[in-house]
Formats: structure tokens, C-alpha cells, sequence
């Protein structure tokens, strides 16, 4: 018998309909009738899930969201089974998962549009756990953040030449144009690196004109989508990343003036290039500044140096040795071979334009000066005579050193030559000032110039203008020695220094006391024997300022009328000594000895006292050297030697003064005598000898070197006076001598008696 419930005892009368039913079975059915089973009368028993009794029927399950399939524990306690989108009860397949107490339904990162964490992660499964990867964001990581990157951009503008000129009046306006890269899409994204390249065609005049600008802006954008296949439905859905975008843009500015330097524009003093001019070294540095691109700037500055040769008379450019890029005001450079060298540097600004700016150098780190074969340095107002040692004048003194000095290597590379023009170098940029410009350098045989100096160490003076010559007038005297110096300098500032010397001179030597002697009897012309060979001739010699070079007698028999040489010698000049201390004991043995020593101021020391004893000799002689009569020469100095072989005559001798009597008797000791009547008629008289004695004296007691005879005296007089030691008979005796100081015989006075006593 069955039970009644709700006054029904058949077996519906449990179940209810539940129109707006929220329980859902696997297979997606919604279930919207309970179905019970009366066990007494108003209880149901209900065994469907998602539905629990409620005393008279089967009631449904309260709803949790998002849950498909709820039941209750309890009468109060109520939880779920199965979350809706369940595909698979394992991870990733499921739209919701069941809380921990079954009490919610939390949503999962799925398929599913609301749910999407693409790229990204989900800790636990969770959609509330959704981690986007880097470079996106957004709820559903669709949200592109990362930039696109332009690795590479240019513009190229491509025109049929380069002409410029000024933009008319009047074309100021804006052309724009935009072009896409046709070979992606929305749908066909690149997804590597993009290479697009795209001509614009020409809508705007050409040819551009300065300071026209053209405005380019290059936009790439990174996006792209995703397909997420739905588990539910079985079915590809695609979605599309929000995109990002990235721009360059960048203005091409038409520039076609060149750039310029501030020096001739401005006069600034800001150098436009080091003008190093000359260099021994061979690291160099060379500097710029002040250079300016008014419109673009300045972009990099291009430095080349080049070296030089000879085509004619004139050099060009050679070889490239150095090139760089820099942008920098400074470069540094080496050289290692001597020669000449252009140095160009080039200021390039954005737009391409250049202005060159050229400066040129010469390198020699071994220089030389030489001397040319068959040249001279000389005094050419010296006498040629003494090889232009010595000037006979004190007037100018001009030293001459025509083509001397030379610079061999300057000389055949033509350093100093003029240099070609460089194509494209405007003339206010190119190398004008300076040592080393393109003009050709003035020069003698690639020596710039000399200067002379005097004396040593002390300032040099310049000739100028590579005269050749140079002529002072110093204050002079005989004896004065000059000494010029002179240095040839080269480009490089090497030189090469020589001296010479020149002696002023231009009085004669002194010739005196030219004589024959005998013993210590000088000055005598007359000769008493025949033979030549017994003459004895003393002179003295001497020039005070230059010394004597050559000494030179000549004997002549002039008796006929006619000059004939009967003999001449040349004979030392008795010099070389340095010191009069040297000279003397050089000469100490000389005839008349050493007293007779001098120097001079620039030869050193001489005697000057000279005998001679000729052999006569009838060979000719060298003769007297011509041209030195004056400076350093000869001094002709004649004497008249007479030949005489007879003594002289006797005269006769007188006691007591002239035009008195003759005294016998006196009583003082005075005593007084006088001579006359001796003669020699070819030489005559030279001088008398006397002497008083209580006797006559003989010949024996008479000879011509008295040095030693106190009692003989000499006298070139007639008369003479003694006094008498004491009381008694004294006699004067005389004896004359010739010019070839022979004595005649000796003449005895009468005698003289002296008495002082009283009567």
C-alpha cells in the first residue's frame, strides 16, 4: 500500500517543475523536474542531484554562480559539485573551479573570451592569477607595451645633377604624401626583421633650393593576433592584439653654401689651420678652429697630407702619406722622410658641402749646409797678391762668398720652389703667410740667407735680400787684424759658419842703418879691400803691423853708369816666435844680440837687426817679389859702396888753439892742440883717433876698436883738449881714418912742456 503525500498516493507525487532550473547534467541538459519517491505519508525521499526534500516534494538546490551542479550536506549547508564549462576535470580544461570548500565557483584562465591570459601565466589555474609576459598587458594580455625598434633608416634623394640656385619669390608651400609598406597586413603580420624600401615620386619643383626642407616621418607598428581554439564548441577563435606604434621623423634641410672660416669673414683670430712651416721633428700636431656651417653645422672635418715633387720649377702633389676623419679640432701626424709637404684639411657640415683650407711644411731632420768646389770666402778689397789676406787701405772692407754655400738636398728636391694650385682651394684659404707659403722662397742655391758677426759670440747681423757680399767700415790703423764670420743659413734654420781673416797694412817696412861695419864701427860706405866676400853689411828691418815675409840684398857695380848685378840673396826674415821671450832666446846669439826683438799683432815676433857677409855670387838671384811695395812687401833701400884700397894722407899736428902760436911752454895743465892737412881722396875722412902720452905713440897703439884703449880717443873733429896729470912734456899723436876705416900713419906734435912752479 503506498504512503500519501500532498494527497497523492501515485508516484508523481513527489516531483515539481522547476521552469528557470539552473541545474545542468554533463551532456549540457538542463534539468527542470524533480523527481521523488513518498516513503510516508508527506516525506519524500529525493535521490536526483541538485535537488533535496522539502517535506511535502523535492525542492531545487539553491543556485551558486557560475555552478552547474549544486547539493547540500545538510538542510542548511549547501555546496557544489561541477562548475560550469567543464570539458575535463584536469587542469586547463575546465572554464571554473571548485573552491577548496565547494562553495564557489572561481574562474579559471581558459578559452574562453573573458578568461584569455595570452601571453601570460596563471598561478593556480586562476584567471585572478593572470601574469602577462613582458612586452603586453591588458586584462586578457592582449595589450601590445613593447616599442618596435627602427634599426635602420634613409632617406635617399637622387637628382640629375647638382646644381643650386636661389629659390624664386613666391614657392613657399607645403606638399604632403604618405606610402605604406604594401607587403604585410593586419592578418599577415612580418614576424621577423622588415626590410621596406619605397620611392616617393617627385610632387614638389626641383631643383631644391637653400634652406629649402623636406620632412620625413617613418611609423612602424607591431601587433598581431591570436587563435585560441573553444573546448566547448570545438571552434578557432581568432583575436587581435592591441597595437603599438613607433615613430621617426627627421627634416632634410637643402644647404648648399659651403662652410666657411670666421678669419676672412670677420677677421677673427681663431686659426683656420696650423701653419707649422717648417718642422726637424717627426711626430707633428697640427690644430683648427673657428669653422662654421651656418645652416647645417659642421658634420666632421677630413685631414690629408700629401707630399710633394718637383715638375720644372715648380712642385705639385705627389702621393697621399695621410688621410683621417675626424671629428675633433686636433690631429697628430708623422713624418720620416725630408722633404716638402701639403697639408689640406677639408670642413665637410651635414649637408655634404665642403670648404678646403690647404697649409704647406717643409721636414728635414738632418739638414746640411755645404760649400761648393772652386768657391771662396774672401776680403775682395784685400790684396789678390797676398791671396786677400792682407788690405793695404783703411778704407771699406768688403767680404765676398759668391755661390758658396749650398743645401744639396734642398737644392735638388727644389724645396724653396713656388707650389701648384690646388683645384677647388679658394685663394683666401690656401697657404699666404708665413715661412713656407706656395711663392717661391728666395733663395741662393736653397741657402735662405747668412749673416756675419764680429767677433765670436756676439750678435750676428743679417746681409738681407741674399746679398752675396757685405761691406763695413770700421775704424782702423795699421797692425789691426779683422776677423769676419759668417753663417749660411737653410730653410730649416741649419747653417754652416766660416771665418776669414784680413790683416791691414799699408805702410812700408822700416830699412835704417844700412852700413858696412867693422868690428863696432858702423856706418861706414867705403870698403878697403877688393873682395866682396869680405864685406860685412848691418841694416835694421822692421814693419811694426805685419812683420817681414822676405828679405832680399842685391849688390850692383853702378860704377860704369850701368846697373850691373854682381850678386843678391834671399836671407830669413827672422820670425817665428811667438813671444818676445821666445824670440830672444831664439836670436840670442845674433851679432849685436837679442835687444833688438819686437812684435807684432797678429805674426808673432822678429829681430830686427840683420848682418850679412856675402859670397858674392854672380848667378841671378829670385829677385824682389812684385806687387809687395806695400802691406807685405819689400822695402828697396840703396847704399853706395866705394872701394878703397889706400890709406889716408897725413896732415900735421899742432900744439895750442887754432889761428894761436904754436905753444912749447905752459905753466898750466891744460893742454890744447888742433890738426889739418889729412885727406883721402877716394873716400875721404871718416874720423880721427888721438891720444896724449909723454911720448909719440906708434901705429901699434892705435887700432880701430878703442873700446879698450882708455888713453885713444875718437873724434870727427880737429881739435881736441886734455888735461894733464901733472907736470912734465906731453905730445898729441893723430891717426885719421878713411870711409873704409883705414888709418893713415900717426902724426907726433912737437911736444908741450907744462912747469906751474913760481920763478
Amino acid at each position: 500500500m503506498s504512503a500519501i503525500c500532498r494527497g497523492r498516493s501515485d508516484s508523481r507525487a513527489c516531483n515539481e517543475n522547476f521552469p528557470n532550473s539552473h541545474i545542468v547534467l554533463p551532456d549540457k541538459t538542463t534539468v527542470k523536474n524533480s523527481v521523488g519517491k513518498c516513503i510516508r505519508p508527506n516525506v519524500y525521499e529525493c535521490k536526483q542531484e541538485g535537488f533535496y526534500s522539502a517535506g511535502s516534494f523535492c525542492n531545487i538546490c539553491s543556485p551558486i554562480k557560475n555552478c552547474d551542479l549544486e547539493y547540500r550536506t545538510t538542510k542548511s549547508d549547501q555546496r557544489c559539485r561541477r562548475c560550469e564549462g567543464l570539458v575535463a576535470d584536469i587542469s586547463w580544461y575546465r572554464a571554473y573551479i571548485i573552491s577548496t570548500d565547494k562553495r564557489f565557483c572561481k574562474k579559471s584562465c581558459s578559452w574562453r573570451p573573458d578568461s584569455r591570459c595570452y601571453p601570460g601565466t596563471c598561478r593556480d589555474e586562476l584567471f585572478s592569477n593572470c601574469y602577462c609576459s613582458v612586452g603586453f598587458s591588458g586584462t586578457h594580455c592582449n595589450r601590445i607595451t613593447a616599442i618596435p625598434d627602427i634599426l635602420y633608416n634613409q632617406v635617399t634623394l637622387t637628382a640629375y645633377n647638382g646644381e643650386t640656385v636661389d629659390a624664386p619669390d613666391g614657392r613657399n608651400g607645403v606638399k604632403t604624401q604618405t606610402v605604406s609598406c604594401t607587403t604585410i597586413r593586419k592578418d599577415n603580420p612580418n614576424q621577423g626583421l622588415l626590410d621596406c624600401t619605397k620611392t616617393i615620386k617627385r610632387t614638389f619643383p626641383v631643383p631644391f633650393q637653400h634652406l629649402e626642407q623636406l620632412s620625413f616621418k617613418i611609423t612602424t607598428t607591431i601587433g598581431g593576433f591570436v587563435k585560441i581554439k573553444n573546448l566547448e564548441r570545438n571552434v578557432y577563435n581568432t583575436y587581435y592584439y592591441t597595437p603599438n606604434s613607433m615613430s621617426r621623423a627627421f627634416e632634410i634641410k637643402f644647404d648648399n653654401v659651403p662652410p666657411y672660416h670666421c678669419q676672412p669673414v670677420d677677421n677673427c683670430k681663431l686659426t683656420m689651420l696650423t701653419d707649422i712651416d717648417i718642422t726637424k721633428k717627426v711626430e707633428n700636431t697640427v690644430y683648427w678652429d673657428g669653422w662654421i656651417g651656418e645652416d647645417s653645422g659642421i658634420a666632421k672635418y677630413e685631414l690629408e697630407i700629401f707630399s710633394m715633387k718637383s715638375v720644372g720649377n715648380e712642385l705639385i702633389i705627389d702621393k697621399r702619406i695621410f688621410d683621417t676623419e675626424t671629428t675633433l679640432k686636433s690631429q697628430q701626424f708623422n713624418l720620416t722622410i725630408p722633404g716638402v709637404y701639403s697639408v689640406i684639411l677639408a670642413a665637410v657640415d651635414k649637408a655634404g658641402n665642403i670648404r678646403l683650407a690647404r697649409r704647406c711644411l717643409i721636414f728635414d731632420d738632418n739638414s746640411e749646409v755645404s760649400t761648393v768646389h772652386n768657391t771662396n770666402l774672401k776680403t775682395r778689397s784685400a790684396s789678390p797678391s797676398t791671396n786677400y789676406l792682407w788690405q793695404q787701405n783703411h778704407g771699406p772692407v768688403t767680404i765676398d762668398w759668391e755661390n758658396r754655400y749650398i743645401n744639396t738636398k734642398h737644392h735638388n728636391g727644389k724645396y724653396l720652389a713656388g707650389i701648384q694650385d690646388y683645384h677647388g682651394l679658394d685663394p683666401e684659404y690656401d697657404d699666404h703667410y708665413g715661412i713656407r707659403t706656395t711663392k717661391h722662397i728666395d733663395n741662393v742655391q736653397d741657402d735662405q740667407g747668412g749673416s756675419t758677426i764680429q767677433p765670436t759670440d756676439t750678435d750676428f747681423t743679417t746681409t738681407g735680400n741674399l746679398n752675396q757680399s757685405i761691406t763695413i767700415s770700421p775704424t782702423l790703423q795699421d797692425g789691426d787684424t779683422v776677423k769676419f764670420y759668417i753663417r749660411a743659413y737653410d730653410i730649416v734654420d741649419f747653417y754652416l759658419e766660416e771665418s776669414t781673416t784680413v790683416y791691414f797694412d799699408m805702410s812700408p817696412p822700416v830699412i835704417k842703418d844700412l852700413w858696412l861695419t867693422k868690428g863696432d864701427k858702423v856706418d861706414l860706405a867705403v870698403h878697403g879691400f877688393q873682395d866682396f866676400d869680405k864685406l860685412v853689411i848691418e841694416w835694421i828691418a822692421y814693419d811694426l803691423h805685419s812683420g817681414l815675409e822676405t828679405v832680399e840684398w842685391k849688390l850692383y857695380d853702378n860704377f860704369t853708369g850701368d846697373v850691373i848685378l854682381q850678386g843678391s840673396q834671399h836671407i830669413p826674415e827672422q820670425g817665428e816666435a811667438q813671444t818676445r821671450k821666445e824670440c830672444k832666446e831664439k836670436y840670442q846669439n845674433s851679432s849685436r844680440g837679442s835687444c833688438h826683438c819686437y812684435c807684432t799683432p797678429a805674426f808673432g815676433c822678429y829681430l830686427q837687426h840683420f848682418q850679412v857677409k856675402p859670397g858674392v855670387s854672380l848667378d841671378k838671384g829670385t829677385g824682389l817679389i812684385d806687387g809687395k811695395h806695400q802691406g807685405v812687401h819689400d822695402y828697396d833701400y840703396y847704399i853706395e859702396i866705394t872701394i878703397d884700397t889706400s890709406p889716408p894722407h897725413v896732415g900735421v899736428v899742432h900744439d895750442g888753439r887754432y889761428d894761436e902760436p904754436e905753444v912749447d911752454y905752459q905753466p898750466d895743465r891744460i893742454l890744447q892742440a888742433h890738426w889739418e892737412g889729412f885727406s883721402d881722396k877716394e873716400s875721404g875722412v871718416r874720423y880721427y883717433h888721438y891720444g896724449f902720452s909723454t911720448g909719440c905713440l906708434t901705429a901699434e897703439d892705435f887700432h880701430f876698436e878703442i873700446q879698450n884703449t882708455p888713453d885713444i880717443h875718437e873724434s870727427s873733429v880737429t881739435h881736441a883738449t886734455w888735461v894733464a896729470p901733472t907736470d912734465g912734456q906731453y905730445y898729441i899723436t893723430v891717426v885719421a881714418y878713411n870711409a873704409a876705416i883705414q888709418p893713415s900713419q900717426p902724426v907726433c906734435s912737437d911736444g908741450v912742456v907744462i912747469d906751474s912752479t913760481q920763478p
